[in-house]
């Protein structure tokens, strides 16, 4: 596992599989300060294997402690549109979705990852709400403009080119609620 110029923030997302908009209290520096952490696991650690280990790795050195708690967020809901859906079914899962600036593209997706995906686009949690439960070939394509971190063009091409839009609601979303950070130990 290799993290170059990590605040205490990032890590946590990854540790515990969260948004930024997920994360709750902390000190000032853990969106400031930048960490580089290189460690190694025997043999090929899944995913979520490192994600323990790097729970461990935050207890230890920074003395990391947080608790879950549920509380209502602003959200997205993703709906079909009037129009209904525009999306390519497929009869297996693929490969899922993979997103670059301005650019998604989707092999085999269901909803629930697009929403996922979309979500990391727009720190805000999106909740599929599409009823479709099938899996999905799709390209959808907008302006990607650092200057609008809304993401506002993402709502119009996902209505024109999907046939679903997103519809702001509140909703209960689990948070982790920081209780303790230290800056970290010294190697």
């Amino acid at each position: 596992f290799t993290a170059m110029t990590a605040t205490l923030k990032d890590l946590i997302q990854f540790a515990y599989n969260v948004r930024p908009s997920q994360i709750a209290g902390g000190p000032h520096w853990c969106e400031s300060e930048a960490y580089d952490i290189i460690a190694k696991a025997a043999g090929s650690p899944t995913n979520d294997q490192l994600r323990l280990m790097l729970q461990a790795l935050l207890a230890e050195r920074f003395q990391f402690k947080a608790r879950p708690e549920t509380i209502e967020l602003a959200v997205y809901n993703l709906v079909v549109t009037k129009k209904g859906p525009m999306l390519q079914e497929v009869t297996a899962a693929g490969r899922g979705v993979g997103m670059q600036k301005g650019n998604l593209h989707a092999f085999g997706a269901d909803m629930d990852t697009l929403a996922r995906v979309i979500s990391e686009h727009l720190d805000r949690v999106v909740i599929d709400r599409t009823g479709l439960k099938g899996f999905y070939n799709f390209t959808l394509q907008w302006t990607a403009d650092d200057s609008d971190p809304t993401g506002a063009s993402l709502f119009p091409a996902l209505q024109d080119q999907l046939g679903l839009k997103l519809e702001a609601a509140k909703a209960p979303v689990n948070v982790l609620v920081i209780e303790r950070a230290e800056r970290p130990s010294q190697n």
